[in-house]
């Protein structure tokens, strides 16, 4: 039969081929009347996997959903105007899983790859799901915001004993439709007793295997030959190392996609099933695009299934993305020494992976390891007891590159009991060295003595004490990790955030690049400190940079990537009342064009400190008073103790604020340069990116300070 055009439910076009599954070429030949612009362009090298799909869905609105609750089942809507079905079908799509695309994938590379194992084949990498763009695949939905999956075989049982006696069913290949960019292949399913009705126009359908669809062992099989719809991928093969992958493409293209809709001919009759089992596969969904049907927000969504379902307490649980199921996780372990990290990192990974109770309370280092977990290959960081001695937050802070490109996850170890109050200082510890970022990226697991206590009742009975030391945002996403269901739930939520947050970036801001100028006396450690900032000796020290009267004579510009920021560092000639040093150290400005972000004044804390007037002048003079808003101040102590240090800082700070221009503030940051390390490195950095956000970004120019002061004869520095 030739394709037909008629009017669908809503009254627009679609075209039509009755009785037929029809291939890509078929179909070409079919519409080339049509000028369909989808279906002939041209597209990247896809894959043409098989699928063999168990489970069915069925998406409706809320409407739909009150009347499948009051009927027990599913039926035909009553209001159906228009229908070309006559009213007598009951519509549901294949619904492919992630373990589906996955053995899609092993039998795809085995058949490419002949001497390719089945174990081989099943560690290999996976690329199919980059390709499962199209609306067939996709988590949401385009009729409502509630979707029913049903297990085929039980879908088909009970329409075998509620409609066919007993008997199987029959299948038949009922037609191919055409949309814009949509090819749709229906499958008719019916009672033995409407062989006559349906027999003449549609055949059977048969195991053939170059079909589009067929059944199989309580299965259909599908081979799609349009699975993407948006093309963002091509498929590179590499047959020498017995390799697919999925390589970016240069530019997306569109293209039709295909999928199959199963018809259930159930006439005004309903397929019923027992309500528990309708709320047991009922998820809720997100729009999308073009909707056809009305969608409700999660909350109202939550409080319809409840109403209509008062006995249930279950959660509404959210349709989750194919990506989601193939996101690689990497979780970091922090908290207190004996709060349970290890043992909860044992726990997720379902082996000993990490040491225990007293083998575990000298751990100094952080230990990483890896187990495949349900589908995900998960990566553990398990980290040091947080403390306050900087050598081991220091070490902490190593998980980043250990889990590099970033953690998706910090999963909090907390100990419930008397001492739960006392977690506020693991939480203030949490956000001195990851910054106030590393929320988005938390989840807290609680651990405790008491094995006779639920999960749900440690929650409640700490809810209270929670929300006293928790930040706002991680206040729901507490865990008990007592059996694997919990464990899946918890991982299930780190995929979701690590597909819509990505990976914790270890910053606050936005802010990628810095550019600083390292501006003192000569002799102040600004060679120094520019070393220790950029972690190489770039910058000559001691006798070797005081080799004239003002220090190195020259401006000296050193780049590099220092934790996520890309570091640029200007040092400049030791500050003078000589004009040609001052004429040298303003152009550090050109040096760093469009600007610096921050000046760091580097003083020398010591008896020489009255004498550091001086400086601010010589500061003012060169650079204007508009400096200040961009000036960060770095105190260097000689090697002396911690406490040492602190009980001249308190005389250093009151010394300060006597020479400091006001709008300095309490910018400034202390350190001594023989007990430098790398996460003083950050600290100091993220430190000045604050300064550079409160700032809004906006770095010093020569014009901005030029309307603060008098341009004198030295200046030869341009103004644009």
């Amino acid at each position: 039969m030739e394709m037909q055009t008629r009017k669908n439910r809503r009254g627009r076009p679609e075209h039509y081929v009755s009785g037929r599954h029809l291939n890509l070429n078929d179909l070409k030949q079919e519409a080339r009347h049509l000028r369909n612009q989808y279906l002939n362009n041209v597209i990247p090298n896809s894959p043409k996997p098989e699928f063999h799909v168990t489970r069915l869905k069925h998406d409706t609105d809320q409407d739909g959903l009150s009347g499948i609750r009051k009927d027990e089942g599913f039926r035909v809507p009553h209001k159906v105007l228009n229908d070309p079905h006559a009213g007598v079908l009951l519509w549901w799509s294949l619904a492919v899983d992630h373990e589906e695309v996955k053995s899609a994938e092993t039998r795809l590379l085995q058949q490419k790859f002949s001497n390719l194992t089945e174990d081989e084949a099943t560690m290999h990498p996976s690329f199919l799901y980059k390709f499962t763009s199209s609306p067939a695949f996709s988590e949401k939905s385009r009729l409502g915001s509630y979707r029913f999956t049903f297990n085929l075989k039980d879908v088909l049982e009970a329409y075998s004993l509620q409609f066919c006696s007993g008997d199987q069913p029959i299948m038949r290949v009922y037609e191919t439709v055409l949309h814009r960019q949509e090819v749709q292949h229906t499958v008719l399913v019916h009672s033995p007793a409407n062989q006559e009705l349906f027999s003449k126009y549609y055949p059977l359908l048969v195991d053939d295997p170059n079909a589009v669809c067929v059944y199989k062992d309580d299965h259909f099989i599908w081979r799609p030959y349009a699975m993407s719809e948006t093309h963002w991928y091509e498929l590179v093969e590499r047959p020498g190392e017995n390799q697919m992958d999925a390589h970016e493409w240069n530019k997306k293209r569109f293209y039709i996609w295909d999928h199959v809709t199963i018809a259930l001919h159930v006439d005004k009759q309903v397929l019923k099933f027992d309500a528990n089992q309708l709320r047991k596969n009922l998820t809720f969904c997100l729009q999308g695009e073009p909707a056809i049907g009305t969608f409700d927000s999660f909350e109202d969504a939550e409080n319809q299934v409840k109403y209509l379902w008062p006995d249930c307490d279950s959660p509404l649980d959210k349709e989750c993305s194919l990506k989601q199921r193939f996101t690689d996780l990497r979780l970091v372990l922090v908290g207190r020494t004996g709060s349970g990290k290890s043992s909860s990192g044992n726990i997720i990974l379902a082996r000993d992976a990490f040491s225990t109770g007293a083998a575990a309370a000298g751990n100094v280092q952080c230990c990483l390891q890896m187990e495949k977990v349900f589908d995900w290959e998960v990566t553990v960081v398990d980290t040091p007891g947080l403390s306050e001695k900087l050598e081991i937050q220091t070490e902490i802070l190593k998980c980043i590159a250990m889990s590099a490109p970033g953690p998706h996850a910090f999963l909090l170890v907390i100990k419930v009991g008397p001492q739960i109050n006392e977690e506020q200082d693991a939480v203030r510890q949490m956000e001195v060295i990851f910054g106030k970022n590393v929320w988005s990226h938390t989840f807290v697991v609680l651990t405790y003595n008491d094995q006779r206590k639920t999960d749900v009742q440690i929650l409640e009975k700490n809810k209270i004490e929670l929300k006293k030391i928790l930040p706002g945002s991680v206040k729901d996403r507490c865990y008990v990790l007592n059996n694997n269901q919990q464990v899946w739930d918890l991982l299930d939520e780190v995929a979701k955030m690590a597909v819509a947050n990505n990976v914790y970036s270890c910053k606050d801001t936005v802010i990628q690049d810095l550019r600083l100028v390292f501006v003192g006396r000569t002799g102040s450690g600004k060679s120094s400190s520019g070393n220790i900032i950029l972690g190489r000796d770039v910058f000559s020290t001691g006798g070797a940079a005081a080799s004239s009267s003002s220090g190195n004579a020259q401006c000296c510009l050193q780049t590099k990537k220092v934790f996520h920021w890309k570091v640029t560092v200007v040092e400049t000639p030791g500050l003078s009342e000589t004009p040609e040093v001052k004429t040298e150290i303003r152009r550090c400005v050109d040096m760093l064009a469009p600007g610096p972000h921050a000046f760091l004044l580097v003083i020398k804390v010591g008896p020489q400190m009255d004498e550091e007037q001086d400086t601010m002048r010589q500061m003012e003079e060169i650079f204007g008073e508009n400096v200040w808003w961009f000036t960060f101040v770095v105190l260097i102590y000689d090697d002396q103790s911690e406490t040492d240090i602190e009980l001249q800082v308190v005389v250093t700070e009151d010394e300060l604020k006597k020479i400091l221009p006001q709008r300095v503030g309490d910018r400034y940051y202390n350190h001594s340069i023989n007990s430098w390390n790398s996460l003083q490195d950050y600290y100091l950095l993220r430190e000045v990116e604050k300064m550079v956000v409160a700032n809004r970004g906006k770095f010093y120019s020569v014009q901005d300070s030029a309307k603060k002061r008098k341009i004198t004869d030295v200046d030869d520095v341009k103004i644009d």
